[in-house]
């Protein structure tokens, strides 16, 4: 039996049920578990076509969690019409899956064209002929958030009840194994994380910076590093204590990831209260521009800070403020004997010392790291 499904980084996202993206594609193998659902869902109830169809949790939160107003996504499909229905979004609100997935029941129907809830849409679209339908609601923990589709049973007619409730109980085994994959998915992403700012922690930087730096001598193109430091944190500390300057990290980690997140760069705590960016296929100049919108973010943000028993704590525009430094892996012009480990610490060092130009320099303000004598220092 041949099923298709979707890219496995499309399975992620829509079975994260969380803010923050949970694993990659290669830490899961998402398309390997929905062939194994369908096909044992095949040999308990040999069908002519089958789906595994799962809602949009973007689409959720869009909607203020209205399920009527999302979509289900077809994410992995056997049968003469798989190919075409692959990736294809239904309204939550059409025809038996949809009304499956809105309520959470199970249904049984041997003239699936009879049903009170039967669309003919996508039969039409695709030139397909359903006669009798099984669909079981697929859970994660208490909400429903998919259905599993047999159509057309082999061999005879129409399903039956027997049939019915083994996928009801198989349902179960599939909301246990997605439940799994999250979960393993997600102690390694917790592992990745600062616990106080939600950003990456410093050895995920340490990694992902030396394989962008193999990838820029593999490929060709440009890096860029920034280091920011918060300047007047010490105060913020002094005056209103560590809890109100605990949250005022996790709230400039949140402006970082507003500001500065995008598909080519890489956001993380280095430590204290210094931050850095990974900027992928970018050079000084794009990095100027990133380190732009940091300073000028945090330097105009007005920080609310729950401070527990003690009440809110408002520090006005200005009262935090960031030092940063940016460098370009290419305007370092290394030697091509130098390892590239001592590439790599040599950019970050660029990055750290441009940074404390910038301090010392009067502060929220953006310094470059400069072109240096990289030989003579690494054989000092």
């Amino acid at each position: 039996m041949r099923v298709v499904t979707i890219p496995a980084d499309e399975i992620a996202r829509l079975l994260d049920r969380q803010r923050r993206l949970l694993t990659s594609p290669e830490e899961a193998p998402l398309p390997e578990l929905f062939e194994e659902i369908l096909g044992i869902a095949n040999q308990f109830v040999p069908s002519e076509s089958g789906s595994v169809l799962i809602d949009d949790p973007r689409l959720k939160v869009t909607n203020r969690w209205q399920p009527d107003s999302n979509e289900l996504v077809f994410v992995a499909c056997f049968g003469e019409k798989a190919d075409q229905l692959v990736g294809r979004r239904m309204r939550a609100s059409d025809g038996i899956v949809g009304k499956v997935y809105l309520t959470g029941e199970a249904i049984l129907s041997p003239e699936a064209q009879r049903h009170a809830s039967f669309f003919p849409g996508i039969d039409r679209e695709v030139g397909y002929t359903t006669n009798s339908v099984v669909c079981v609601p697929i859970r994660m923990g208490s909400s429903t958030c998919g259905v599993l589709e047999l159509i057309n049973r082999r061999g005879r007619g129409s399903f039956d009840e027997s049939e019915l409730e083994l996928l009801r109980i198989f349902a179960g085994y599939i909301s246990t194994s997605l439940q799994n994959v999250l979960d393993a998915a997600r102690y390694r992403e917790l592992a990745k994380r600062d616990d106080l700012s939600g950003l990456y922690n410093d050895r995920f930087f340490n990694e992902h910076l030396s394989d962008e730096v193999e990838r820029v001598e593999r490929q060709g193109g440009d890096l860029c590093l920034i280091f920011l430091d918060l300047d007047h944190f010490k105060a913020v500390n002094d005056r209103h204590g560590h809890l109100v300057g605990s949250q005022t990290l996790r709230e400039i980690g949140l402006t970082l990831s507003r500001v500065a997140s995008s598909e080519t760069s890489t956001v993380a705590r280095y430590g204290g209260d210094e931050f850095v960016v990974i900027i992928s296929h970018c050079g000084m100049s794009g990095g100027l521009e990133v380190g732009e919108r940091i300073r000028r973010a945090i330097a105009e943000t007005q920080f609310e800070i729950d401070a527990g028993p003690a009440g809110r704590v408002v520090l006005a525009p200005g009262t935090v403020t960031a030092s940063l430094g940016v460098a370009s892996y290419r305007e370092l012009e290394f030697p091509e004997e130098l390892p590239l480990h001592y590439r790599k610490n040599e950019f970050i060092r660029a990055a750290d010392q441009a940074m404390y130009d910038a301090k010392a320099s009067g502060k929220n303000r953006i310094s470059t790291g400069v072109k240096r004598d990289i030989r003579r220092q690494t054989r000092a």
